[in-house]
């Protein structure tokens, strides 16, 4: 079983590090977030939280915030 990012698309490392971080996979995941951040150095890393069930909204800010993303309001 393996993982992999397209390097056409970066923001797919988003994605397959959220997955990999579901696994339990947290030295991949981070890894991933380090080469999406190699191609864009100049972001920060921010989210806006969509989802309205607040235990899911929890858990998914909990989890992006492990990934090193800062939620935007509203």
């Amino acid at each position: 079983e393996s993982l992999a990012a397209s390097s056409f698309d970066q923001f797919n490392r988003i994605g397959l590090a959220l997955c990999l971080l579901r696994r339990g996979d947290v030295a991949q995941a981070m890894e991933q977030i380090e080469q999406f951040r190699a191609w864009f150095p100049q972001r920060d890393l921010v989210f806006r939280n969509r989802f309205t069930d607040p235990p899911l909204r929890a858990r998914h800010a909990a989890v992006m915030q492990r990934l090193g993303f800062a939620e935007l309001p509203g």
